[in-house]
């Protein structure tokens, strides 16, 4: 089960959502019927959670700087082939963008580019 989204903070609260509803087999606008989608959905929150966590790791050890997705792909991602690495920095741009919803980074504009800060403050 994979989706393409721009507002991961949202499709994990809606995964959230469809596994409180314990549907027996779910319906895709496209591809084959799932059957048995909890483990499925679960898998796939637990797979994002834990990337998040790496991630946010990343900042936590780098509290005063501000970084691009970019940074975090060479190191979060540094066992991937670096072919590779332009994906992995579209996968995690989604995540900083959820992070900064959440407050636990703090977005940082300089001229054309977006950087993010760990947010010292947020609760976890």
């Amino acid at each position: 089960m994979t989706k393409v989204t721009e507002d991961l903070y949202e499709y994990m609260k809606t995964l959230d959502t469809i596994l409180k509803i314990e549907p027996q087999r779910i319906f895709p606008g496209h591809g084959n019927i799932i059957e048995e989608p909890l483990p499925k959905i679960e898998y796939y929150i637990n797979h994002r959670n834990n990337r998040e966590q790496q991630i946010l790791h990343f900042f936590t050890q780098r509290p005063h700087k501000r970084w691009q997705s970019m940074d975090v792909v060479r190191v979060v991602y540094s066992q991937t082939p670096q072919k590779l690495w332009p994906a992995a920095a579209y996968n995690v741009s989604h995540h900083l963008k959820k992070l900064q919803k959440e407050g636990k980074l703090l977005l940082n504009k300089l001229d054309e580019e977006t950087f993010y800060v760990y947010n010292p403050l947020s609760l976890f």
